[in-house]
């Protein structure tokens, strides 16, 4: 194949990749800076080359096809290969613009902080916007540019659980459970029954579980009532308000561990753990999430 339809074809990919990232013919062409009639023609002209109808267009929506779902994840591969090549040059110069983030509310209080500070070092010229909500976000019809989730995997589920595909991943935050002084406790079986109130961050029934980290035993957390939120910062300030028990993130209580205003329960338990993800919304992603996603895989990979 000369150069030239190899072009034509890459071209057309990259078309056919923002298409499918924006979910409609128009954001695509959007986000590539292109009219509307180039990459619709662009779509057309793919689906003439390899012969196959790569997506189904209405009025209001566009839908891939089989055949447009396995071209599609071959495109961003290509596409992401040559983001690496150009990630060697583009991380040598100085990158400017707006870059829009969106996580959990615990994640922007208590885990981010610390790497945006080294961020804006390496990259002064990039204007961070951080949007902190626990729903989860549609990202590809989102104004965000990247967003970090956080899924819960229990400590006896073996498979990965993952919300975003795909995505990168960054590691893994421990939970364990805290109670603002030394709870009373009883076993029966392999239940532990507390003397006070017990907290959740979601429903899950009426204890938490947990799996003794030298013989894997999977037991259950049971206090003598149950107070349900769905906010980390709500069960945090009932915790400190010594209500019970709770199940947090590590990297909340770290200093209040250390102060001894809070005190870890059962500490030879492992309580699961969330999994941290990040997602870029485009195939193509401008420069500045580009620099953040490279520089958030280099800090979890050293």
């Amino acid at each position: 194949m000369s150069s030239r339809p190899l072009f034509q074809s890459l071209r057309r990919l990259t078309c056919f990749a923002a298409i499918a990232d924006a979910g409609s013919i128009k954001g695509g062409a959007n986000r590539l800076g292109l009219s509307v009639p180039v990459v619709s023609t662009a779509l057309s002209e793919l689906e003439e080359e390899l012969s196959v109808m790569l997506a189904v267009r209405t009025t209001r929506k566009l839908e891939l096809t089989t055949a447009g779902e396995e071209v599609y994840e071959n495109a961003k591969k290509m596409l992401a290969s040559a983001d690496s090549a150009l990630g060697v040059i583009n991380s040598q110069r100085v990158t400017n613009g707006e870059l829009r983030i969106t996580l959990p509310v615990e994640l922007a209080l208590h885990w981010l902080p610390s790497y945006l500070v080294k961020f804006h070092q390496a990259f002064p010229g990039i204007k961070l916007s951080v949007d902190a909500e626990d729903t989860v976000v549609p990202l590809h019809s989102s104004e965000y540019d990247i967003a970090i989730q956080a899924n819960y995997q229990a400590p006896n589920q073996l498979t990965d659980n993952t919300l975003l595909k795909p995505a990168i991943k960054l590691g893994q935050i421990d939970l364990v459970c805290v109670a603002a002084k030394k709870p009373r406790i009883r076993w029966q079986g392999s239940t532990a029954i507390m003397n006070n109130s017990l907290l959740e961050m979601k429903q899950r029934g009426n204890s938490l579980l947990a799996v003794e980290k030298k013989s894997e035993q999977t037991v259950s957390i049971r206090g003598n009532g149950l107070i349900q939120t769905n906010n980390h910062e709500t069960a945090l300030a009932l915790a400190r308000e010594g209500l019970g028990a709770v199940m947090v993130m590590n990297v909340s209580v770290i200093n209040d561990l250390s102060k001894k205003t809070l005190t870890r329960v059962l500490p030879t338990y492992h309580f699961g753990h969330l999994n941290l993800e990040l997602k870029l919304r485009d195939s193509l992603p401008s420069p500045p999430a580009r620099a953040f996603s490279n520089f958030m895989k280099t800090q979890f990979t050293q």
